[in-house]
């Protein structure tokens, strides 16, 4: 893992006016890059990274660079992305694509749809991870409330113009009684505190020490888990493997990396 600090691209930053309305957009709208290091919510709200599944350290702080904020659409196949378009969350969201006749069916027997998505990416500012950069994208139900709070809550530091714009978040979890599956968990962000971008990047002039290493116990790679939704509450609420039940007692014990 690299331990070079992560910093957000100024150049990349849109304006305040245009971040604030695509935002508070984007959130009305609510009902990952090629080699980037993915970052996903697990059964049993587990939050993991990467192909190892390496599990996030408990109580760390992530920073969410506002200036990649993207939605749009993804289209799974049988733990395999079929098709994905987004843009930036200042652009106006592309229409749903049309659903090509390849033959990709889902449980059903019909054609595998398009999902509505969000991405961004997260800086680990503290703890074993500091330095780290994921990006978190998800088409759940529980993925894309936790999103919503969070464009709201980021609609509102812009009006402020304070310039505080970067979140800073514990990744969290929430859960719930469902009525067919059983506990359902959520993935949630604990909102910490509010940084400028020059707060978040710094003088840049200091070079981080280097970190002692570590073990952790490596998992096979695993293909992603699509985000499809299933059979909801009788209120039409989706329930989406991402939320599934977990049937054994959840644990939070840090895997170590595995040397060389």
């Amino acid at each position: 893992m690299s331990n070079e600090v992560m910093k957000i691209d100024t150049s990349a930053l849109p304006s305040l006016e245009a971040l604030q309305e695509g935002a508070a957009s984007a959130a009305a709208q609510i009902s990952a890059g090629a080699g980037e290091t993915i970052l996903r919510f697990q059964r049993g709200g587990e939050w993991v990274y990467g192909a190892d599944s390496v599990e996030v350290e408990e109580n760390s702080q992530w920073a969410i660079d506002p200036t990649t904020i993207r939605h749009g659409w993804i289209r799974w196949g049988e733990g395999e992305v079929l098709g994905e378009q987004t843009v930036p969350v200042t652009v106006a969201r592309p229409p749903k694509p049309d659903v090509p006749d390849d033959g990709q069916l889902d449980d059903n027997g019909k054609l595998r749809d398009w999902s509505e998505m969000f991405a961004f990416r997260l800086i680990c500012m503290t703890g074993e991870d500091q330095g780290t950069s994921v990006v978190y994208s998800t088409n759940s139900h529980g993925g894309k409330q936790a999103i919503k709070d969070y464009l709201t809550r980021l609609t509102g530091q812009v009006s402020k113009g304070s310039g505080e714009v970067v979140a800073v978040v514990e990744l969290s979890d929430s859960n719930y009684t469902h009525k067919k599956y059983g506990k359902i968990w959520k993935p949630e962000f604990n909102f910490l505190n509010w940084l400028t971008v020059d707060d978040m990047n710094g003088p840049g002039e200091e070079e981080e020490p280097p970190k002692k290493s570590r073990k952790r116990t490596q998992k096979p790679a695993a293909k992603a888990a699509p985000e499809e939704p299933d059979e909801g509450e009788d209120e039409g609420e989706e329930i989406v493997q991402e939320e599934m039940t977990e049937p054994a007692p959840r644990q939070r014990k840090r895997r170590q990396r595995q040397t060389a």
